[in-house]
């Protein structure tokens, strides 16, 4: 859909995009979506509609500029004024909501849209404007208190919609809601069913153009209802008749006046606005500097907040220390971070597909906010320096694997390890690393090599976020 604060915005098409994976039984290519083209108007709200695992999430990524699928081939293009862009410029006038939400849990809501809008052009607004701009999101929806899964997604909207993008793409954004009275919300609805389109138009010409193929919907029957249960074939009683009638449906839209004035009017829409001014960044308010300040700060907020990302790690500290020694700190400390970046991590994907910031101000204010507290860790375990710096290369190992397979399972086994006997090792491992043992005896002697190890971590993870999108 177009942002309500667009202006520059003038239409959003797509051309020709089709899907293709492997079939894992056939090895043979499987068409996912279709040849699809449509165009969409400033300040129209567009509803893609189909029965479950036929193509709508496909088609949305696509539009969205992310990854349709693993291993899928995309062809086709999407147009803004009807200019190709690249996917950085795309993601810089754009905002995804995905249908996992991934906001930061220790922040409050009116915290999670402050800092959606200090992290986007919104920053270039002063405190009071922000301010406003956040307290009329937050009138317009009640999710001041505690707030529910649906409010949840709710904030998730609202985080995006503030930082002000020209096209907002949302997946299931109304789930729960009654069909009848979300399908009224929409200037236009593009069905979609096997990867193929079988109407897009007004909401109000749905039922004439079913009526008018021999499909009448009858009296008091919910239109989204009738029209998805023609859509899916996967619970009908007989198959063949279900497809047949699939195709018949298609091959009437794929051959109606209004599939081919659209077709028409996309074509006329290219000629006249191929030379439209290009949209300007949304981002384009927020410096690095400011960006590493707002993340410094969010991080801190969430620090204090959150038991498990320090102070557990404080009391692990302190009891390991008393009952066992020191042999397992760093398993303990490890252990206890590695929830707390994944959350952090998740937040950042969402963020940096959206085109809010990169991975060098993330790595950088996870480290700088880090510091203070492995400090206090390391004071109160009363250990000398290098201490200090061992936990600092033990979370920076925790922001390379976690960044590397962001799963808790995986990342704790990776970084945990298991304790192997030296008399088992191998060759390289016992000679190259059984030796460099930075937490017994050091006097000094491993902490250039330690900080070597700390630097070469968070470059590493730095390189991975840059590398995975």
């Amino acid at each position: 859909m177009a942002a309500p604060n667009n202006t520059l915005v003038k239409n959003f098409g797509w051309q020709d995009i089709t899907v293709t994976v492997k079939d894992h039984k056939t090895k043979q290519p499987k068409a996912l979506l279709y040849s699809v083209s449509r165009i969409v108007k400033a300040s129209e709200l567009c509803a893609l509609i189909g029965p479950l695992g036929y193509g709508k999430t496909t088609l949305l990524n696509v539009l969205a500029y992310r990854d349709a699928t693993a291993g899928a081939k995309v062809a086709g293009v999407a147009l803004v004024n009807s200019i190709s862009r690249s996917r950085e410029a795309f993601c810089q006038i754009s905002s995804y909501v995905e249908q996992e939400d991934a906001l930061i849990g220790s922040l409050t809501v009116q915290e999670t849209l402050s800092f959606a809008a200090r992290l986007s052009n919104a920053s270039s607004l002063s405190k009071l404007e922000r301010m406003n701009l956040i307290t009329g999101l937050l009138d317009s929806t009640p999710i001041r208190k505690g707030i529910s899964r649906g409010q949840k997604r709710r904030v998730s909207v609202a985080s995006q919609l503030i930082t002000g993008p020209k096209l907002l793409f949302l997946d299931e954004p109304i789930s729960g809601l009654d069909s009848t009275a979300s399908l009224e919300m929409f200037d236009k609805v593009l069905l979609l069913s096997v990867g193929k389109p079988y109407y897009f138009g007004s909401v109000p010409k749905i039922a004439p153009f079913f009526k008018g193929i021999g499909h009448l919907i009858p009296p008091y029957t919910n239109l989204a209802e009738f029209v998805l249960k023609l859509m899916n074939v996967d619970f009908s009683q007989d198959q063949e008749a279900a497809i047949k009638q699939l195709g018949s449906i298609q091959e009437s839209w794929a051959t109606s006046a209004i599939a081919e004035s659209i077709t028409t009017e996309i074509k006329n829409t290219n000629q006249r606005s191929s030379s439209d001014k290009v949209p300007k960044s949304k981002a384009a308010g927020a410096g690095v500097f400011l960006l590493i300040i707002a993340l410094i700060h969010r991080a801190f907020i969430k620090s204090y907040r959150d038991v498990v990302a320090y102070a557990i790690r404080v009391i692990m500290y302190l009891g390991l220390a008393i009952m066992i020694g020191t042999v397992w700190l760093r398993l303990g400390s490890i252990v206890a971070y590695v929830p707390a970046f994944l959350e952090d991590r998740a937040a950042f994907a969402k963020e940096r597909a959206n085109g809010l910031y990169g991975a060098a101000p993330f790595v950088l204010s996870n480290f700088i906010i880090g510091l203070p507290y492995l400090f206090i860790i390391a004071v109160l375990f009363s250990v000398i320096m290098w201490l200090f710096l061992d936990l600092v290369a033990a979370e920076s190992l925790v922001v390379l694997i976690s960044s590397l397979f962001p799963n808790f399972v995986v990342t704790l086994i990776s970084v945990g390890g298991f304790l192997v006997p030296p008399n088992i090792l191998n060759v390289f491992w016992y000679y190259v690393f059984s030796y460099i043992d930075y937490q017994v005896g050091l006097k000094g002697t491993w902490v250039g090599i330690l900080i070597g190890i700390i630097a070469g971590y968070r470059l590493l993870g730095w390189a991975v976020l840059v590398v995975r999108k």
